[in-house]
């Protein structure tokens, strides 16, 4: 085998995994005479170990391990243009090479007009006989309980702008005529509902990406 395979990895663990604080793009281990103040600008974020404690992220279950929170993250932004960008990037410079046990890419959604967040985590786990198995893990959450008197208030609302709605379309149905087409009447309709402000709205996204990696 080792004339085959010059290293080998192994599964991973929170023992044999690579917590090295820096890394030059490519993974390219830094100078150890490298000034301080110099380690952030040679190192991008990407290729920096952060301990879990300093992500605010809990631990997580994938398929095959236990990942602490911590790792190598990414930080893709809130547009897709931004998340692009970043991605040619870290595969340009081979963020995703042999050691790489897991990838987490996680993301929150936002929408104001129903009160709901978003939240998602996809896991991409390689094994070390180069299985890969993908999961994702799912969470919708309402920012206000549906149980308070201003949700509830709200719903009446909706209920009857629905039934107003509702009759003034029977009423206008009723007095055309035969000569009349229904496109004027639309037109009227559509003018009555853009002053009640009906619309949809979407909240900001935010993205990012982190990886586990095994010690080399």
């Amino acid at each position: 085998m080792k004339s085959a395979f010059s290293v080998c990895y192994d599964v991973y663990s929170d023992k044999n995994e690579d917590t090295t604080p820096f890394h030059k793009p490519g993974w390219i281990p830094f100078d150890n005479s490298t000034k301080k103040d110099e380690l952030f600008r040679l190192c991008p974020k990407p290729w920096r170990y952060e301990k879990p404690a300093l992500t605010d992220a809990v631990p997580k279950w994938g398929q095959f391990s236990l990942y602490p929170g911590g790792g190598f993250i990414a930080d893709l932004g809130y547009d897709i243009k931004t998340a692009l960008v970043i991605l040619e990037t870290l595969q340009r410079h081979n963020w995703l090479d042999r050691q790489s046990r897991s990838v987490i890419l996680e993301f929150a959604a936002f929408n104001p007009s129903t009160n709901f967040i978003v939240a998602a985590t996809y896991f991409y786990e390689i094994q070390s006989s180069s299985f890969s198995a993908p999961l994702e893990n799912i969470n919708i959450i309402s920012v206000y309980s549906k149980e308070t008197g201003s949700h509830q208030f709200y719903l009446v609302c909706i209920l009857l702008f629905i039934i107003f709605v509702l009759l003034y379309v029977g009423r206008m149905l009723q007095s055309l005529s035969a000569t009349f087409t229904i496109f004027p009447v639309l037109l009227e309709l559509d003018g009555n509902l853009s002053s009640f402000g009906l619309g949809t709205s979407c909240g900001n996204e935010h993205c990012s990406i982190s990886q586990g990696r095994l010690d080399s």
